[in-house]
């Protein structure tokens, strides 16, 4: 079975595109982010849309084993976590890791507000729902930027 797909490719020529391209993390500043997600077009697309903004990514890692070793070798500024990776797995262990080194990190679910499956994670810096919108990425990301530079 073939399967085949496309992608819109952006060329940067409207206002709008550029804007989307500028690093807006609170003082421009660009960091070093760990991605974590297991659906890969997901993850690919985020990955694309905060290197666009300036960021360098690492990932998307699919399993807590991948993203620790990564999180080690990378040394990240902070990063984006998926709540469940499939198969019963979640980035628990990965979260572990990062409060251990004093990585923040913020978490995606595709889960709804209060769903009985969604597992229960907090973190200072919250819950993202999926699909992510944009403009909410960059307002967490400008809040979690700042916090690194009182820290």
């Amino acid at each position: 079975m073939r399967k085949t797909g496309s992608f819109a490719l952006s060329t940067g020529s409207s206002t709008q595109e550029r804007e989307r391209a500028m690093p807006d993390d609170g003082n421009g500043r660009r960091v070093r982010i760990l991605l974590v997600e297991d659906e890969l077009l997901i993850g690919m697309d985020l990955a694309m849309i905060l290197e666009e903004w300036g960021h360098t990514v690492e990932g998307p890692h699919r399993t807590p084993e991948q993203a620790v070793e990564a999180a080690r070798s990378f040394g990240p500024d902070l990063a984006i976590l998926d709540v469940n990776l499939g198969r019963g797995t979640t980035s628990a262990p990965v979260a572990r890791h990062l409060d251990e080194v004093g990585v923040p990190y913020v978490f995606l679910t595709g889960y709804s507000s209060g769903s009985r499956a969604e597992p229960r994670f907090e973190c200072e810096n919250g819950i993202l729902r999926k699909p992510v919108d944009t403009a909410e990425l960059r307002a967490k990301l400008s809040e979690m930027v700042a916090r690194l530079d009182q820290a």
